[in-house]
């Protein structure tokens, strides 16, 4: 019996499979595996990172200065980032040079002061063409470049970055080591980020500091101008003072004045009233009679201005009715004329007052020495009305009348219409047998 032989077809299949696999692990899991690792070593630079401008940014944000903020960065700077120095320069207020701000290592002697600080004009050194150029720069091996200044000693490794505010160089972050090489990407890439954020603290700290000098320039704007404000209220008093003993002597002056007046006016009328009693002719009489009212009307103003102690105005009202009793009162007014005041209230300076007093008076005395019988009855009606822009006087009586073409340049009538002139007034009479009636207009 023939024995037979394996399939090789089948065998070969097996032995091929086989070798691909061996194939994979051998040539293509390494290669997984190295990615993987790359991959891993990839998230711990960006967590480390992270970590990294995280801690930058919560120390940022517990200070409120410029000198805290660039004196946080350089100290993190050097215990996070295992730097042995790191320097902050600012631009000054000139924009021509780059001041040390905050050096934490050799140069830190504690508190904000820097030892031995120096300033760099723009473009000068490394950190001087960063600030003109506004690029970082990685140098790791200062010995070829020409840029390099010593500052306390020399270095080997620098790493300078801008610190941008609104696309313009504000600063710079400086770090230098003693080894070649020992700056890499990753810390060009923080550091940039830690200048993002100090960028951003310092212009915070700027407006806050501007805030703050112009919230002291008010205040102090306030207290001077209170300081101000209360001298010149305390001037304002002792002037008001001054001003009120001056008003009350010169209200005492002038009480006095219009009291003596007074009294001398009383005094002619007296002097008057003797001349007249020595006289025999009744028509000489009576023109002293008439003199002695037209000074009592006058007489009047001054005893008012006197007694009410307002020494710029007098009362219309109580005016008019003083006049009308005194002129009633001698003239022995008959008990059957009835008399009708209607008079508004209302008030005449010193000026108006005496020219229309003497009106009242010439037009009262006029009614009562011409408009009834001594036993004739009748009534008379004085009206005082205070238009919008005028007083309006209206005298009026239903007496005998009179005809104004004879008698109307009577001496009293004649002086009314001076008065009334003066008063820039107008002046109008009518009379008949019903009676007589005098109106007098005039502005207030």
């Amino acid at each position: 019996m023939r024995k037979e032989l394996p399939n090789t077809e089948v065998s070969c299949s097996l032995m091929f499979n086989f070798s691909l696999k061996l194939c994979y692990f051998v040539l293509i899991k390494p290669t997984a595996i190295f990615e993987k690792e790359e991959n891993i070593e990839i998230i711990k630079r960006k967590a480390y990172f992270l970590e990294v401008v995280n801690d930058f940014a919560a120390h940022l944000l517990q200070v409120n200065t410029v000198d805290e903020a660039v004196w946080t960065v350089t100290k993190h700077a050097v215990s996070h980032l295992g730097y042995t120095d790191c320097v902050v320069y600012l631009v000054d207020s000139t924009g021509n040079f780059l001041i040390q701000k905050a050096a934490y290592g050799p140069k830190d002697v504690g508190g904000f002061d820097v030892k031995d600080p120096i300033s760099l004009r723009i473009g000068q050194g490394i950190c001087g063409h960063v600030a003109k150029t506004g690029i970082s720069e990685l140098i790791n091996d200062t010995s070829l470049d020409s840029r390099y200044t010593i500052d306390d000693s020399i270095r080997l490794s620098e790493i300078t970055i801008p610190i941008l505010s609104q696309g313009k160089v504000i600063g710079i972050i400086d770090s230098e080591h003693l080894d070649r090489n020992f700056y890499s990407q990753q810390d060009v890439e923080i550091l940039e980020t830690v200048a993002s954020l100090l960028s951003v603290k310092i212009d915070q700290a700027l407006a806050l500091e501007r805030l703050a000098n112009h919230k002291d320039d008010l205040e102090k704007r306030v207290k001077e101008s209170t300081k101000e404000l209360r001298m010149t209220i305390r001037e304002l008093q002792l002037s008001y003072s001054e001003i009120e003993q001056k008003n009350k002597e010169k209200e005492t002056l002038l009480k006095e004045i219009h009291h003596r007046v007074k009294n001398n006016l009383q005094v002619v009328t007296s002097l008057l009233s003797l001349h007249a009693n020595r006289l025999s002719n009744e028509e000489e009489r009576q023109v002293f009679r008439d003199c002695q009212d037209r000074i009592k009307s006058m007489s009047a103003v001054h005893e008012q201005l006197y007694q009410k102690g307002n020494l710029s105005q007098i009362d219309a009202r109580e005016y008019v009715e003083e006049i009308c009793n005194e002129l009633f009162f001698s003239y022995r007014l008959n008990s059957n004329i009835q008399i009708e005041l209607d008079l508004d209230q209302n008030y005449f300076d010193i000026e108006s007052s005496v020219p229309f007093g003497l009106i009242l008076n010439e037009l009262i005395v006029n009614v009562l020495k011409h408009a009834f019988t001594s036993d004739s009855k009748g009534k008379v009606s004085i009206s005082l009305i205070k238009l919008s822009d005028s007083t309006y006087l209206e005298i009026s009586d239903n007496g005998i009348g009179f005809d104004t073409k004879q008698e109307f340049l009577t001496m009293g009538l004649d002086l009314v219409e001076t008065l009334v002139s003066q008063l820039d007034g107008v002046f109008s009479l009518s009379s008949g047998k019903w009676g007589t009636k005098c109106v007098v207009e005039f502005p207030n």
